[in-house]
């Protein structure tokens, strides 16, 4: 079993991710889908083997577009969205995940938490920790036994 903890769109909320320091320190996988990738960096420098992170279309740092890695067997694309059009609908980043193999598609841009199941692709958006955001959220998956399950999980605390 193995557990992925994946925010997005923090921008800038520095705050938001040290209040859930502690939920990160027990996952297997952080991921950090964009959009001030730059907030994770003190996660990632503590736990550097573990921490994934992607740029979105306000990062300038030199990290990935994507991340494409292996979980339980399954294959996990990372990616922040804004490429594939992701304010509009799924179908070009589920044409590119079915091209590179993936069982699940993590992805942000929208601030909109979601998950779909699109012909044995699993997508998962975790939302939005961003400071203006009146609805916070990250997602938290377990992958067990070739099944993933999800939830998505709202900040309710000010932060």
């Amino acid at each position: 079993m193995k557990t992925l903890f994946v925010l997005s769109d923090t921008h800038g909320n520095t705050a938001a991710v040290r209040a859930l320091k502690e939920i990160m320190a027990e996952s297997d996988y952080i991921v950090h889908l964009g959009d001030f990738s730059r907030d994770i960096e003190p996660v990632k420098a503590q736990y550097p083997q573990k921490t994934v992170s992607v740029n979105g279309n306000c990062d300038f740092a030199s990290v990935n577009e994507e991340a494409f890695f292996e979980a339980e067997g399954r294959k996990i694309l990372a990616v922040h969205g804004h490429r594939f059009g992701v304010k509009s609908d799924l179908t070009r980043l589920y044409f590119y995940a079915k091209e590179r193999g993936a069982y699940i598609v993590l992805y942000g841009h929208t601030h909109r938490a979601a998950e779909e199941e699109r012909n044995g692709v699993l997508f998962v958006n975790p939302g939005s920790l961003a400071k203006r955001e009146t609805e916070k959220s990250y997602a938290y998956l377990v992958l067990q036994s070739g099944k993933a399950f999800c939830k998505i999980v709202p900040v309710t605390e000010k932060i």
